[in-house]
């Protein structure tokens, strides 16, 4: 599963998210398929925008290579045909990228699909 983080700045003495990275190993993304699930999990590790390893090989992503589908509700889905694309027009190989980045204004869309999550304790008399 990728890392999840949301890099924040400060602006006018307010925390503002930043970007939405995720972050993963080698390999962890199979390219030829056609989605990537992940778990939609809070909190995320909210980090410095100075923190952003900028030498991991990126790409960014947007809200509308997102996939939302009722019998995942806890999952998120990515395009990867349509980030694959986007990807090797640039002429890069996607098996070389290591993070994908959501920019500032998709990040309250993607927030607002997170699922909450209902505690429920089970327990049994016996």
């Amino acid at each position: 599963m990728p890392r999840q983080r949301l890099y924040y700045d400060y602006v006018d003495k307010l925390l503002i998210p930043y970007v939405y990275v995720l972050t993963f190993k080698p390999g962890e993304i199979k390219w030829d398929k056609p989605v990537y699930y992940y778990d939609a999990i809070t909190p995320f590790n909210y980090v410095g925008i100075e923190d952003l390893d900028d030498s991991l090989n990126s790409a960014m992503i947007y809200f509308s290579d997102f996939i939302f589908h009722e019998n995942y509700r806890n999952r998120f889905g990515l395009n990867l045909n349509l980030i694959k694309k986007r990807i090797k027009s640039h002429g890069v190989d996607p098996y070389v990228i290591n993070q994908l980045i959501l920019p500032t204004n998709d990040i309250s869309k993607l927030m607002s699909m997170i699922p909450s999550v209902d505690r429920k304790m089970d327990f049994v008399i016996i």
